[in-house]
């Protein structure tokens, strides 16, 4: 997976388009790239699962 469509995941996380998105342990640097470009990172969580993947939430507001 690109740069750009790890952004286009991430804003589709953040509008709510999507619950979750699950990034494979082989593509996390990809996604770390992207992410820390997102504007809204600091409401995105990630989550470690098994095999190294992660999956990322939309931050609830409490």
């Amino acid at each position: 997976m690109t740069k750009e469509e790890m952004q286009q995941k991430l804003f589709a996380l953040s509008n709510g388009e999507v619950e979750k998105i699950i990034i494979p342990k082989d593509e996390f640097m990809i996604f770390l790239e992207a992410w820390n470009q997102h504007p809204e990172k600091n409401n995105v969580i990630g989550e470690a699962g098994l095999g190294g993947n992660v999956v990322y939430r939309r931050k609830t507001r409490e």
